[in-house]
């Protein structure tokens, strides 16, 4: 797991090139976790639902996509989340799973997990709409 967590970090570092903040790093590494993953290219459906539902009620898709971020990534525990844990939605997103993304913040943003997070499930979000698009 060691190996994998250091690729995945050190690859999403890459990609932020001279802009390495929490968020970013967040995000690059739902990208990354795409291109190393089959699992991690299937976007997370009930995602998409959330944020439709939210911009039914008059939200935009920028304001959604926030709103909904920042609700899970606060959600998220600050310790290495459990399966079972209804607050871990990163166990609840296709790809490597909850634990490796608990281990790779600690690794890329250590101390900024719900920046990490956020900017981790902005890029899933953006995912979900995109995917339900292409479906439609």
């Amino acid at each position: 797991m060691e190996v994998m967590v250091d690729r995945i970090a050190g690859r999403a570092r890459e990609r932020c090139g001279d802009d390495v903040t929490a968020e970013r790093l967040g995000y690059q590494t739902r990208v990354v976790e795409a291109e190393l993953f089959a699992p991690a290219r299937e976007a997370a459906g009930w995602m998409a639902d959330a944020l439709r539902e939210r911009m039914a009620g008059g939200a935009g898709e920028a304001e959604a996509i926030e709103a909904l971020s920042a609700e899970l990534a606060d959600a998220e525990p600050e310790g290495k989340p459990a399966p079972d844990d209804e607050r871990a939605a990163s166990w609840r997103v296709p790809g490597p799973g909850g634990h490796v993304r608990h281990f790779v913040c600690l690794r890329a943003a250590p101390g900024r997990k719900r920046e990490f997070l956020y900017g981790f499930f902005r890029r899933c979000c953006e995912e979900a709409l995109a995917s339900r698009r292409e479906s439609a």
